[in-house]
């Protein structure tokens, strides 16, 4: 609906499709004016008949060019933007119970276009609903308009527009729907994004995890294997252990009887060393003994020697 532009006068259509032939056209009016789409159907109903105009910035060339305009088919709206005085109103509505604000404080609009979409909005104001709307306007006066979120419309003079709106007033709906369509793709493509991320993180994650399985299940075999040669260490080990409680008593009787042979042999080592003693003690005595004979054998002979 939006590339045909369902909605758009014939005339305004062509206008836009042949826009370079067109230079001082800015666009509709419903290109230039956007809302969230909760202000969507407030905008339209203060639109309505308006939705498709469209904005030029020069009058003088928009009149220059009448013929070509005369050549479209159907009748088409201008807006002229270079026409437009600055908005100028210093009315407080903040004390006011029910109201939201001005309507022009929930559209967006490019800088250059501020003046002209004040001068159609600055005086229409969101209310909670369309009966507060005779109440205000004997305050205000007959030159604001009222709007509801709903898309109801009143005026200051008396005029009501109730039900559902046209089908060219559903233009601005139709774009904010688009814009929230496309902020949603572009949000679930980041989330896409992001979960394709974290996606291939957990695929490296699964081949780390997997290259660890594997090097655990190849530590976990050389455990095993390990384990399986010291149960088989442990096994001899144990039957060692056996074998010498078996023969420790033995063991213990061979070291008992190494003992008293130890004992023994100390025993007779001291004797040993006792008779040593007494053997040098004799063996002095005997040395000395024959000592003093050989003393006395020199001087027998001796005396042989002086006998002779």
């Amino acid at each position: 609906m939006e590339n045909r532009r369902e909605g758009v006068k014939a005339g305004a259509k062509r206008i836009l499709e042949n826009q370079s032939q067109f230079d001082y056209v800015e666009g509709i009016l419903a290109d230039i004016i956007t809302a969230h789409i909760d202000y969507a159907a407030a905008v339209e109903a203060a639109l309505e008949d308006k939705t498709d105009a469209v904005v030029v910035a020069s009058t003088e060339k928009l009149l220059a060019g009448k013929d070509a305009v005369d050549k479209l088919d159907g009748r088409v709206h201008f807006i002229s933007a270079d026409k437009i005085e600055p908005f100028v109103n210093t009315d407080d509505l903040s004390t006011l119970s029910g109201v939201k604000g001005r309507l022009v404080e929930f559209v967006n609009y490019q800088p250059k276009h501020a003046a002209l979409v004040w001068a159609l909005l600055g005086k229409t104001i969101i209310v909670d609903s369309i009966e507060m709307s005779v109440g205000l306007s004997e305050t205000l006066g007959p030159d604001y308009k009222f709007v509801t979120l709903k898309g109801e419309f009143a005026a200051g003079d008396g005029f009501i527009k109730l039900g559902p709106l046209g089908r060219a007033a559903g233009l601005i709906s139709r774009k904010s729907r688009l814009r929230q369509l496309q902020d949603t793709i572009t949000n679930i493509t980041n989330e896409i994004d992001t979960l394709q991320n974290q996606i291939d993180e957990s695929i490296r994650t699964g081949d780390h995890l997997t290259k660890l399985c594997k090097d655990l299940r190849t530590a976990v075999y050389e455990a095993n294997t390990e384990k399986t040669q010291i149960n088989s260490k442990l096994g001899a080990l144990e039957g060692s252990i056996k074998r010498l409680s078996e023969e420790q008593p033995l063991i213990t009787g061979e070291i008992d009887q190494l003992e008293k042979q130890i004992a023994q042999s100390v025993q007779r080592e001291y004797e040993s060393k006792q008779k040593l003693q007494e053997l040098e003690t004799v063996n002095n005595q005997r040395n000395a003994r024959i000592n003093q004979l050989q003393g006395d054998f020199s001087n027998f002979k001796l005396n042989q020697q002086t006998l002779s």
